[in-house]
């Protein structure tokens, strides 16, 4: 299968059962739902409410999370599994929600993504603080302190001086973590194909075994296949976004259809690009 049709069989591939997608929108949209009951409890001074509320709201939305991180594993799985069935004229079914596999699976994938992120991570930080972000933030927060307690106004040239000092690190420490971000993602996305072929947590840390795999997919391919993959998700999502501006119906349809879409887009995408490893 080359890219184009990979890519055409992703798109296709919610379109098999809206029924299912509409499921994991609405627990989109019922985190929403969450948050501004939170937010009218909130504004009429219901503050131990609305921190209740906020509380189980935050909790559903991790659970959600789980849900959707599971559920983009089990449709990898399947597409592993199926790896042999010839996609013309032949449908294949989403796979259906086990709510309690789902939230497992969705453990392990955001133990995957700490595994692979946490290193973007520190050399981030280590980085702000060689160039001095942190200490930049922390003089300019103490110099606009004591101005304040005095009652001046810092001047503008002394504000534009922190600003450009720490502008110029901030820009640096966010291009690096950028390119170590995509690096490791490239890692990564094979790794939760192996994490759905397998389903051992010990997979995922078997890099040699991932170099091999995208050796054998082929470096070119798999960085096109990456890239492209990111051009389109941004193109769908912005293309969408023009929904929202239709009054209300346009941020419910939003909502309860793009983000369940892309997450089964990419899955589907990735789980097609593992199947072409020789």
């Amino acid at each position: 299968m080359n890219i184009t049709e990979l890519f055409k069989n992703s798109f296709k591939y919610p379109s098999k059962d809206w029924g299912k997608v509409l499921i994991l929108g609405l627990l989109i949209i019922g985190i929403c739902i969450f948050m501004v009951i939170a937010l009218i409890s909130l504004a009429f001074a219901q503050a131990i409410p609305a921190a209740i509320i906020f509380i189980i709201a935050l909790i559903f939305t991790f659970v959600v999370a789980l849900i959707y991180s599971g559920y983009s594993l089990s449709v990898i799985r399947e597409t592993i599994i199926n790896k042999n069935i010839s996609f013309e004229g032949r449908e294949e079914a989403l796979p259906e929600f086990q709510w309690s596999e789902n939230i497992i699976d969705g453990i392990k994938v955001l133990i995957l993504n700490i595994v692979y992120m946490i290193i973007p991570f520190v050399i981030t930080l280590i980085l702000a603080y060689v160039l001095g972000v942190f200490s930049e933030f922390t003089s300019f927060s103490q110099s606009l302190n004591t101005y304040n307690q005095s009652g001046l106004y810092m001047p503008n040239s002394m504000a534009t001086m922190y600003m450009a000092n720490t502008g110029y690190a901030m820009l640096i420490v966010n291009t690096v973590a950028a390119i170590l971000s995509i690096i490791f993602s490239l890692f990564a996305f094979i790794a939760m194909a192996r994490l759905a072929e397998s389903g051992k947590l010990g997979s995922i840390i078997k890099f040699r075994e991932i170099i091999n795999n995208i050796s054998n997919i082929g470096w070119g391919n798999y960085i096109i296949w990456f890239i492209l993959l990111c051009i389109i998700i941004i193109v769908i999502s912005f293309i969408a976004a023009l929904i929202v501006f239709i009054p209300i119906i346009g941020l419910i349809v939003y909502l309860l259809i793009i983000p369940s879409f892309l997450t089964l887009f990419q899955a589907r995408a990735i789980g097609l690009i593992y199947n072409e490893i020789n």
